[in-house]
């Protein structure tokens, strides 16, 4: 089967078959709640319910990415540096 995938920018991937969204949720691009959409059938549904994927989410150690109003934990934090701002003193 194939699936489209349903980005948190709200934009539509793939199409992908269960290995390449395995090799997805290992890159911590998919998560339980990202929304799959399956192509034949236009049935959509979370990650998680997917039972082909549903191992290698609860091994990602990650249960969703953060929604709107919802904060990220960050665990590094590479500062960005804008030549053309003023530092804040």
């Amino acid at each position: 089967m194939h699936y489209f995938v349903i980005g948190s920018d709200t934009l539509r991937y793939g199409p992908a078959d269960v290995d390449q969204l395995l090799r997805w949720i290992a890159d911590g691009r998919i998560d339980a709640r990202t929304i799959l959409v399956d192509v034949s059938s236009g049935a959509e549904c979370p990650a998680v319910q997917l039972p082909a994927l549903q191992d290698a989410l609860r091994l990602s150690g990650v249960s969703h990415r953060p929604g709107r109003g919802e904060s990220a934990r960050v665990e590094h934090y590479i500062p960005v540096h804008d030549a053309d701002a003023a530092p804040a003193y």
